[in-house]
């Protein structure tokens, strides 16, 4: 081989060789360039969305999904709403998604701080597959350290430092069998009242009505008596889609159900074969020491019965069953005055901790 041509290949390969070694360099470096950006760009749009009070209008928008889905929806884009009723507002990048930006998680709590974690959540948030009880849980479980908000921070690796601590939810299992609820005597009254419905009420002509459940609900005043039943046929709706469903109101007075019209307007009224059946009683023992037996600093007396919901037929066999917190309780910290606190019982009296909701009168 010639001389020039053994020059020209060490060259080559020299320049290969510094291509290779600086490769890792040159990754590292960009990577960190466009993790910083997404870090500065992150904690800019979560301050704006603090100054204009964005928060609080997704809050009110997430609880209304919440109740319309029966607590399906807790988590959406940038907003994750515990059971406490707490929040945090987040941005999130996950290396799989974006590889020029390493797992990041920046985010400010209803508490004011503001939290940062290197927990892999993975594409769309996939890993957060349960809600989490409380905001500290939710630090807890996801590695999360706090910063100034500065966004000039040096973040680290939290899960090196805070590796996830998860905590066993519990359950109360009174030893109490409430039993499913009988409202036969109102669902024979709906599904009799269904060709009356759409030949009757404009609204409904055309429709075609399919008999679902009958909703039962009690609301209680301030001192516990009770102010009122409210009953509501469901229908499936051909006219409806996307697990829609209409629905029509029934008063019962005196043993006679009065259905209402869509705009409200007297529908027609028959005289019911029964009495409907729901186990109030124990579903109030039970929503009492469930509260009392989670959180002893709560006294019951404390507490006064907002109101007691249930399906028939039921919905994943459970009763909604909602006390008031009447006073702040120092020590408990999503109790303030007026929270309500929601439990699910089962129909065979257990009451899971993940799944006791805490709505203040302010978010």
């Amino acid at each position: 081989m010639k001389k020039g041509c053994i020059v020209a290949l060490l060259i080559a390969v020299a320049v290969s060789a510094g291509v290779f070694i600086g490769l890792p360099a040159w990754w590292r470096t960009t990577r960190h360039a466009a993790g910083e950006q997404f870090r500065r760009d992150a904690v800019r749009q979560i301050q704006e969305w603090a100054e204009a009070g964005w928060e609080y209008e997704h809050i009110a928008f997430l609880a209304e999904q919440h109740e319309r889905t029966q607590g399906q929806v807790w988590l959406a884009d940038h907003l994750i709403r515990m059971h406490s009723g707490e929040w945090i507002v987040y941005f999130a990048e996950c290396s799989k998604a974006n590889p020029r930006i390493a797992d990041i998680f920046i985010g400010r709590g209803s508490d004011g701080r503001w939290y940062y974690s290197t927990y892999h959540f993975c594409v769309g948030m996939i890993t957060m597959w349960e809600r989490p009880r409380t905001l500290a849980d939710f630090v807890n479980e996801y590695s999360m350290c706090e910063f100034d908000g500065d966004i000039g921070a040096t973040f680290g690796n939290t899960v090196a430092l805070m590796p996830p601590q998860r905590r066993e939810p519990r359950t109360y299992d009174s030893g109490i069998q409430p039993g499913l609820p009988d409202l036969g005597p109102i669902q024979r009254v709906a599904t009799a009242a269904i060709p009356i419905a759409t030949n009757s009420d404009p609204d409904l002509a055309g429709h075609g009505l399919d008999f679902f459940s009958i909703r039962y609900e009690h609301r209680f005043g301030e001192s516990g008596s009770a102010t009122g039943v409210e009953y509501t046929a469901i229908y499936r709706d051909s006219t409806l889609s996307g697990g829609n469903a209409t629905g029509i109101d029934i008063d019962l007075r005196d043993s006679t159900a009065y259905l209402k019209t869509q705009e409200g307007g007297s529908l027609w009224s028959s005289e019911i074969d029964g009495e409907p059946k729901v186990p109030e009683g124990k579903l109030m023992q039970i929503g009492l020491s469930a509260i009392t037996s989670f959180w002893p600093q709560i006294h019951s007396s404390r507490l006064s019965l907002e109101e007691i919901v249930c399906t028939d037929p039921m919905f994943w066999e459970t009763y909604s069953v909602t006390y008031r917190l009447k006073v702040q309780i120092a020590d408990v910290a999503q109790a303030a005055p007026d929270t309500l606190i929601e439990l699910r019982v089962t129909t065979n009296g257990l009451v899971l901790e993940k799944d006791i909701e805490w709505r203040g009168t302010d978010r």
